[in-house]
């Protein structure tokens, strides 16, 4: 049942991204910590239930696609886009190309770790980075200092209603403990930054994703503490699409997909 769009035009495909650790070829999802998945076929169950072709990719993968499609990507090589939230991924553009690893796990920086004490761990769920620098990691570094009596206009906030954002805010407001947990999820960026900024060597580093609306508390910061550390400093700068990114990232999956799905079928009827 191909659905059309408001103004009539035919719906010839579907895009959607997933946030998970590897999505094959195939649609597979091998595991999505986030929604409890594992080897889950949801394209093949998506186009079943629409009678459409459905692509799917990891959601940074399209953050990184969006960005060098109508982002500040446009006409670079090599590009770095990290996702600073809930959780923590990166996608990469290498030679004009996305790149998605051996095994699809290319750009899973949230398991980088900071220093030595984290050998020997194990981590399934959520890697080191994200335990440490994303949203939760956040809260409950507050929520420690908050805890040990420090002075602060969270005070009042119960855990269970206090968010990254809460903290974020309150940083930017001027709050002294809000400002050393970004202090300290800085140093940790600055880690991951700097490790895939040697490795990479990209044109530009694009941070987005939920917790970017703040990227004026991170991107100065990150640049300083990465500049003369490294041998070459990218240019590093704050999405300017947003959550969009994504959007069009899928966007410009599906019309990649949809024309080369469409062109075989004209080839099939053909012969």
């Amino acid at each position: 049942m191909p659905g059309c769009y408001p103004h009539g035009a035919p719906l010839r495909g579907v895009g959607v991204g997933i946030p998970s650790i590897a999505v094959l070829d195939d649609g597979l999802i091998t595991w999505a910590p986030s929604f409890g998945w594992r080897n889950l076929p949801l394209k093949q169950r998506l186009q079943e239930a629409l009678e459409l072709p459905v692509f799917i990719e990891n959601s940074v993968n399209l953050i990184a696609l969006g960005e060098s499609w109508r982002g500040g990507g446009q006409g670079l090589r090599n590009l770095l886009c990290i996702q600073f939230g809930d959780s923590i991924g990166a996608g990469l553009i290498l030679n004009g190309q996305l790149y998605r690893g051996s095994h699809y796990a290319a750009g899973e920086v949230g398991y980088l770790i900071p220093n030595e004490r984290y050998l020997g761990q194990t981590y399934d769920n959520y890697g080191c980075l994200e335990g440490l620098a994303g949203s939760s990691g956040i809260v409950q570094r507050a929520w420690q200092r908050l805890q040990s009596g420090q002075s602060s206009i969270l005070a009042q906030t119960e855990f269970a209603s206090l968010t990254a954002e809460q903290v974020l805010a309150a940083a930017a407001a001027g709050d002294g403990l809000a400002q050393a947990v970004v202090q300290e999820t800085v140093d940790y960026l600055s880690i991951a930054v700097a490790n895939m900024a040697c490795v990479i060597d990209p044109d530009r580093i694009i941070i987005g994703g939920d917790l970017a609306v703040f990227g004026e508390l991170f991107v100065e910061p990150i640049r300083a503490r990465v500049t003369g550390l490294i041998p070459v400093t990218p240019d590093i700068r704050v999405s300017e699409l947003g959550l969009d990114a994504a959007v069009l990232g899928a966007v410009a999956t599906a019309l990649r997909q949809t024309s080369d799905w469409l062109f075989v079928q004209r080839q099939r009827a053909i012969s």
